[in-house]
Order: C-alpha cells, then sequence, then structure tokens
C-alpha cells in the first residue's frame, strides 16, 4: 500500500490448491513509520451442495462450548440447539443467527468442521495460529465461522499465518 498518514505495508497472499481442498498462506509486513494493530478474518459464507442450513447440518469445534462465556448469542427461534462441543440445528432458521466469542476468549487451536449429514459432506477450516477469538453468523442459506487472527507489527515487522480447508465425504 501506499503510505497513508504513517502507515503502510505489503500482503502477499498465495492460494495453493491440494487434493483434497486449499490452503491459504498470508504474509504482511509491516514497512510504515507506524504498528499495525489489528484481527484479520475470513467470512466462510458456507453450505455444502447448495443445500439450505438446517437439521442435516453439524458443526464441530475442538472444545466445549459454553454459552455463559459468550458476548453475543442471537438465536431468536431457538433453531440452534448447543450441546458438548457441537451447534445443531432443529430447522431451517428463517432470522439471522449470531455467537460472538464462541470459545469464551481462551486460547485455542483454531479448527472448525461442518458437516451435512443428507449430502455427506464436510469441510473443515484448520489454522496454523492460536485464537481467542471465534465468531459465528449464519442464516438460512449459509454459515460463516470467523476464526480471527491477532495481528500487532511493529514497524518492519512481519508476520505469516495461514488456513487450510478440506472437503470430505463422509459415511
Amino acid at each position: 500500500s501506499k503510505n497513508c498518514k504513517g502507515y503502510s505495508y505489503i500482503l502477499n497472499k498465495k492460494i495453493e490448491l491440494i487434493e483434497n481442498g486449499f490452503i491459504i498462506k498470508y504474509k504482511l509486513e509491516n514497512t510504515g513509520e507506524k504498528i499495525i494493530e489489528t484481527d484479520e478474518y475470513v467470512h466462510n459464507f458456507t453450505c455444502l451442495d447448495n443445500d439450505n442450513i438446517g437439521c442435516n447440518y453439524k458443526l464441530k469445534f475442538p472444545f466445549e462450548l459454553k454459552p455463559r462465556r459468550f458476548n453475543e448469542f442471537i438465536n431468536k427461534e431457538n433453531k440452534l440447539i448447543i450441546k458438548g462441543n457441537k451447534i445443531n440445528f432443529v430447522d431451517t432458521p428463517n432470522n439471522q443467527f449470531f455467537i460472538s466469542n464462541v470459545s469464551g476468549s481462551d486460547y485455542i487451536k483454531g479448527k472448525w468442521e461442518l458437516t451435512n449429514t443428507e449430502k455427506n459432506l464436510c469441510i473443515k477450516e484448520i489454522v496454523d495460529f492460536e485464537t481467542n477469538k471465534i465468531n459465528l453468523w449464519g442464516w438460512k442459506h449459509v454459515i460463516s465461522p470467523e476464526l480471527f487472527f491477532r495481528i500487532y507489527l511493529e514497524p518492519e515487522e512481519s508476520t505469516e499465518w495461514s488456513r487450510n480447508y478440506e472437503l470430505s465425504e463422509v459415511d
């Protein structure tokens, strides 16, 4: 980027296709005079085989979900059911749903897995960083788990991270 009030950077993003998915590799360099402090995340607007979100979907995390530790939990129709480390759906949500701070601010190895039991399909995102911020948004046609990567870069510093997406059939 061009220098703007002391901020400038170089962001390299490489997408690598692999047999069962793809990997996105990032490198961010602070080329400005000021500290860069922010979060990066991906809107993973996901559905499997164009199938609406509903009772055929299961979302799994590698940690126990504790709703009392969520910052915000919008589930107007009560169609999200949380049990252990999974979120299930009793029906297709007609209203948007949202959970902020899914991990309760605990630092965890970032990962989620979405399965469609009717289509026998699964997608996973596995990251190479720990995160203490995960949000979840969705509606009838998509679900979006968002793993946040914390960035703090002094001038002339750089950082790298990656997101690995795996697709598979399930039995």
